[in-house]
């Protein structure tokens, strides 16, 4: 067991063995700033401005772990474990050439921190791959910068409408549910009154003056039958209201998880942006023509801005399933450099479709799994590698 342990050791650098130009990005991409506050509070970091903790604490661990110590041992434990499915995967691999393939693929999936790390503590990584590797994950944060703020605004934006949303419709909730209740005690007595009367009209003798009366309780007895119907359809009604309104806020719910979905991996990826040891020359589509298939039309600007910043120009499809839609399509491939299409926002027909045509036209053809902006600036990464 111990032979075992070893010789999965020498195939893994420590956090301290990885150049030291280096850390400011392992650190500020494999830790979440949760995960990098939990360590720097256990070792007692503090700041007298509590805006700037985080920045405090990111260059403490960056200081630190260039030696091995308590502090650098902690976050190399946690490292480890927090991605250990990937770092057997890559311990498997004898070949820098096979990690770099599999960290290319890690890229493309956005799964970024954990293929980083294991990736750049393989012991067989050459300086080449290595650098190829940091290079990757460094433009990765100037391709998002600058569109960051932005998306950090709109996120508060949704946020705070949600909160609005969540209190407006808690209060339509409570007033529906005392009306609901109001309504069932007022149906308990209208049964109570027609029951008595049944009772009493089935015990009247047939007598003249009862005979008389009699017309009289089947007027009251319909009347309160005619109430009892209309209260019960209120009733109905307003239990639809509600529950068209649980509906919607269901939906804005799902949409601003999506969008903190997205936005994840984008924070993750700036964090050590502002501290970044190295400059690279920025990344440039050199006027190329991308087609993006589907996605969020809310987004559709912020993707254009992305797009425009970095050389290229941006033609949306809304990736609908109509004949005109479809018809279209083929003609906008035609003319593009490059198609992306995001798989969890666009309609079957018009996924098959613009594959189709890639294949037609020799369009490189790149799927991605969501429809936010972090999934489109690994995609165009890719595409200024190939």
């Amino acid at each position: 067991m111990n032979n075992l342990y070893e010789e999965r050791a020498t195939k893994q650098k420590k956090l301290w063995e990885i150049d030291r130009n280096m850390m400011c990005s392992v650190i500020g991409t494999c830790l979440s700033m949760e995960e990098a506050r939990r360590i720097g509070n256990r070792f007692g970091a503090k700041c007298d401005d509590e805006t700037q903790i985080d920045s405090v604490i990111h260059a403490m661990l960056v200081r630190d772990c260039v030696t091995q110590n308590p502090i650098s041992t902690q976050v190399n434990k946690f490292l480890n474990k927090k991605f250990s499915g990937l770092v057997r995967v890559f311990q498997n691999l004898k070949a820098s050439e096979q990690v770099l393939e599999n960290w290319q693929r890690l890229l493309s999936e956005g799964l970024i921190p954990g293929g980083y790390w294991a990736a750049i503590t393989h012991n067989n990584l050459t300086t080449k791959d290595k650098t190829r590797i940091f290079s990757d994950v460094h433009m990765l944060s100037h391709l998002v910068g600058s569109s960051n703020q932005s998306l950090i605004k709109r996120l508060v934006e949704y946020e705070n409408s949600i909160k609005r949303l969540e209190a407006r419709h808690g209060n339509s909730q409570r007033k529906l549910q005392q009306k609901i209740e109001e309504q069932e005690k007022t149906l308990v007595i209208l049964q109570d009154k027609t029951k008595n009367l049944n009772e009493t009209s089935k015990n009247q003798q047939t007598n003249y003056s009862q005979v008389e009366s009699k017309p009289c309780h089947e007027s009251k007895l319909r009347i309160l039958r005619q109430r009892h119907k209309r209260l019960y359809e209120e009733k109905q009604e307003i239990q639809e209201t509600a529950d068209v309104r649980l509906r919607r806020l269901y939906d804005a719910e799902r949409k601003i998880k999506m969008l903190e979905q997205n936005l994840q991996s984008l924070e993750l990826a700036v964090q050590h942006a502002s501290e970044a040891e190295q400059e690279k020359k920025s990344l440039q589509l050199n006027n190329m023509s991308i087609l993006y298939v589907g996605g969020l039309h809310s987004s559709t600007k912020a993707m254009e801005s992305l797009v425009k910043n970095m050389g290229g120009k941006l033609v949306h499809h809304n990736g609908g399933s109509g004949k005109k839609e479809l018809s279209n399509l083929p003609v906008l491939i035609a003319d593009a450099d490059a198609v992306i299409v995001p798989m969890d926002n666009v309609s079957h027909a018009s996924a098959l479709e613009a594959k189709r045509a890639c294949k037609l036209f020799q369009r490189p053809y790149m799927p991605v799994k969501s429809s936010g902006l972090g999934a489109l600036a690994t995609a165009l990464t890719e595409i200024h590698g190939k």
